[in-house]
């Protein structure tokens, strides 16, 4: 017997409660709209992955619901209940829709500007993606009730838009570009202006602006921003002094941004913030040692931020951090020693630290540690005695880890481990004995361990061990 799918059984329901004269009508597929009688359609209220023609839209007067939808046809129709429209495709320029809310839609390659929406005085949000040739929004500037925009792969969109300066009320406000996709590479040149006019923005994102070479002083009008993104633009090599103004800001993202050689002392300023993020800005050489007053951070990114050799001393000072992620900085030495004030840290990253050769003995002030991860360390020699102190860690990462020769006997004492991994730590030739007691080690990683000739008997909750190299069979 065939078990009808959860659409049919909605469609039967829908097409009884029209024929009681009742009810409104939702069409979730392609093949339920052609099964419905056209002396149905005034009933319908909201479409679901559908394709639609025009002429088709024009006998549904009662429609507030358009979703995930494909139009087709070029005559002009009035929607005048529609609330949400979403889907792709050019043909929505012809849709007049003077109470709409939200607008998503993407793919359309033909549109230079946004007059369909000029009417739309109640619209809310707007998000488009793949607009690649719209480069006008004027048709904004009278939209009081906007709130938040996404403009996603929209590369001509222009610098100086008198649709974006009067919207007053909007509180978030972000323009970002696939530079995966070459043709769609954004022309915008420089920081759009009007955005300083825009006092309301709790977020503004500006993703991949490849032109954007400086951030004017000016950003520091825009006292409610929480969240302040630039990822992936490369030409900016530094933040205004006025950053410091931004006393609400809780994200702080500048990843990608290569051109960056360091960060202003204004960002002591920030009071607020709880994530910084960094990763992937090659040239930074060093953070501004007012980053010691960042009291409220809790996540700070360095990942691949390859200039750097030192963190600084004022690190101890972070003491909400929890989740602090170095990996990649191959110029980094050493991690301070004060680092051991961090007692609320939960995650350490610092693989692929090539310069690192150890770690402080006052790591064992770090008592909720629970991952850390030193993959890729091929200078490490030895852990310090301190890892006693882990008793939170849950997690140990040593794998390619070259140079490796030992394990202390402290790491016995990790009652909580579950994962121990030593893949590619070529050198080491023994495990410590007591490392057998761990009852909570799960899984014990120890392929390519060339030198290793024996393992400690007695791992009863081992449920994953790992354990290939050529050599154990010569």
């Amino acid at each position: 017997m065939k078990v009808p799918v959860m659409h049919d059984v909605l469609m039967q329901i829908s097409m009884q409660m029209v024929k009681d004269g009742k009810h409104d009508i939702y069409i979730s597929s392609s093949s339920e709209l052609k099964e419905l009688n056209q002396n149905a359609f005034q009933k319908v209220v909201g479409l679901a992955r559908v394709e639609i023609e025009v002429d088709q839209l024009m006998m549904m007067p009662r429609l507030r619901y358009l979703l995930n939808v494909t139009i087709r046809g070029e005559r002009e129709v009035v929607l005048r209940r529609l609330l949400v429209l979403q889907g792709k495709g050019s043909s929505v320029i012809h849709v007049r829709c003077p109470s709409l809310v939200h607008f998503y839609w993407w793919c359309n390659n033909e549109t230079t500007d946004l007059e369909f929406l000029r009417d739309c005085s109640s619209l809310q949000r707007l998000q488009l993606t793949e607009w690649s040739h719209l480069a006008n929004v004027d048709a904004l500037e009278n939209m009081t009730t906007l709130m938040c925009i996404h403009f996603e792969t929209c590369p001509n969109i222009q610098r100086s838009s008198r649709g974006l300066s009067k919207l007053m009320g909007l509180k978030e406000l972000s323009l970002s570009t696939d530079t995966t996709k070459k043709l769609y590479k954004s022309k915008l040149e420089g920081f759009p202006d009007c955005i300083t006019l825009l006092k309301a923005l709790n977020t503004l994102n500006l993703l991949d602006c490849e032109n954007i070479e400086a951030l004017p002083e000016q950003i520091s009008a825009l006292t409610a921003l929480e969240v302040l993104g630039f990822n992936g633009s490369s030409k900016i090599n530094t933040l205004p002094q006025g950053i410091s103004s931004l006393i609400r800001l809780k994200i702080l993202s500048l990843n990608g941004c290569t051109g960056i050689e360091s960060l202003p002392d204004g960002i002591s300023g920030l009071k607020a913030l709880q994530m910084l993020i960094l990763s992937g800005c090659l040239n930074l050489k060093n953070l501004p040692h007012g980053i010691a007053s960042l009291t409220e951070l809790q996540y700070l990114n360095l990942k691949s931020c390859k200039r750097l050799e030192t963190l600084p001393d004022g690190i101890s000072r972070l003491v909400n951090l929890q989740f602090l992620v170095v990996e990649g900085c191959s110029s980094l030495k050493s991690i301070p020693q004060d680092i051991s004030s961090l007692t609320g840290l939960v995650g350490l990253a610092s693989g692929f630290c090539e310069e690192l050769q150890s770690l402080p003995d006052a790591i064992s002030g770090l008592r909720n540690l629970q991952i850390l991860n030193l993959k890729g360390c091929k200078n490490l020699v030895t852990l310090p005695d301190g890892v006693s102190g882990l008793t939170a860690l849950k997690n140990l990462d040593l794998e390619e880890c070259a140079s490796l020769r030992k394990l202390p006997e402290g790491i016995s004492s990790l009652t909580a481990l579950n994962t121990l991994s030593l893949n590619g730590c070529k050198k080491l030739n023994a495990l410590p004995e007591g490392i057998s007691a761990l009852r909570a080690l799960t899984t014990l990683k120890l392929e390519r361990c060339s030198d290793l000739r024996s393992i400690p008997l007695g791992f009863s909750s081992l449920t994953r061990l790992q354990i290939y190299s050529w050599n154990w069979f010569d």
